[in-house]
């Protein structure tokens, strides 16, 4: 029996003169382990709640990330442009969640995470937004809502 060849070119999930970046950024994630940089407890305001009346003005809302990339390159080079920029993530976590209103917090927890994976050279990122909704501040001190997105 013959066997049949496929004819398709195999397109390689990497480069090998970028290896630091994931795949979709013309690199490779594959070249040492998963390494993970957690900004956390980033303060943000944000109108954000169910009702007319909780949007009605900022509320103080915290946000923590845990984004995975290979940090081997930059940990050698002591470059940061071979790692992600912590001041210009805060920046852009803090301007995500102040540009429109959100309703539900999963909406803005999902919109981050798509924003930083579009944004950033990382191959997972894992989100957690924490909010004290006044209605239930006699119930409990607050809610959390975290969500893990590959690129």
């Amino acid at each position: 029996m013959a066997r049949r060849l496929n004819r398709n070119p195999v397109r390689l999930p990497f480069s090998f003169d970028r290896p630091w970046l994931p795949a979709r950024h013309g690199g490779s994630h594959v070249t040492s382990g998963m390494d993970s940089l957690r900004l956390q407890d980033i303060e943000c305001r944000s109108r954000i709640g169910v009702t007319p009346e909780e949007r009605a003005r900022p509320q103080s809302i915290r946000v923590d990330l845990d984004l995975s990339l290979d940090l081997e390159a930059a940990g050698n080079s002591d470059a940061i442009d071979l790692t992600v920029d912590y001041v210009t993530v805060v920046d852009r976590v803090q301007a995500i969640a102040a540009e429109r209103e959100y309703r539900l917090v999963e909406a803005l927890v999902r919109t981050l995470c798509r924003r930083l994976l579009e944004e950033n050279p990382i191959f997972r990122v894992q989100v957690t937004v924490r909010k004290r909704p006044e209605e239930l501040k006699a119930k409990l001190r607050e809610v959390a809502v975290t969500m893990v997105r590959p690129a």
